[in-house]
């Protein structure tokens, strides 16, 4: 098999893995290989850039969990974690937006088992632990957060009560937009 062909046995080989871990009930696992497998995609494609002599401005749209800075709600490291070493190696920098439904929203669960997606409503305060902000949006339109000046208040437990989940959020993001009624 050429180059393309075993990249996309690979890519079918590996996601059989991550989701068997899933149905398995295997939740740190699945994480675990899909982030491990995901970092190694965007090394590759970095590499592939930089062969060519090209230093890439890059867009990633995945779930906040996968481009989150330092640990994830999942208690992994996943690939938001090396994109701001590799901009930083370039000269460069990076920022972290999370996107998130507001009030009345649903977003997408994969179903592994029935390979499709199903509406879910999300519910911020239990689910994200940032519900704080949430509650502060805009009912009627977007509204959008810049944390970094919250880092400073949650650093080093000065403020006792914040939920150490909330702390990982605001470090892990530079931004938060919130959008009320989105669907899945």
């Amino acid at each position: 098999a050429d180059a393309e062909a075993a990249s996309i046995m690979d890519t079918l080989q590996q996601t059989f893995e991550i989701n068997r871990f899933w149905v398995q009930n295997k939740g740190y696992e699945s994480n675990l290989r899909r982030s491990q497998f995901m970092r190694a995609n965007l090394l590759r494609y970095w590499r592939a850039e930089k062969a060519k002599g090209r230093t890439p401005k890059v867009f990633f749209k995945f779930g906040g969990a996968h481009v989150m800075r330092g640990l994830t709600l999942s208690d992994i490291y996943d690939f938001g974690t090396m994109v701001p070493d590799i901009a930083a190696l370039e000269g460069g920098q990076s920022f972290h937006v999370l996107v998130t439904g507001g009030a009345g929203s649903k977003h997408a669960v994969f179903n592994p088992v029935q390979f499709q997606y199903a509406p879910t409503p999300i519910d911020p305060d239990d689910e994200y632990y940032f519900g704080q902000f949430v509650s502060q949006a805009f009912p009627d339109g977007h509204t959008v957060f810049d944390l970094r000046p919250v880092r400073p208040i949650l650093a080093g437990g000065r403020v006792k009560a914040a939920d150490p989940n909330l702390v990982r959020i605001v470090h892990g993001f530079d931004a938060m937009v919130v959008l009320p009624g989105a669907h899945a």
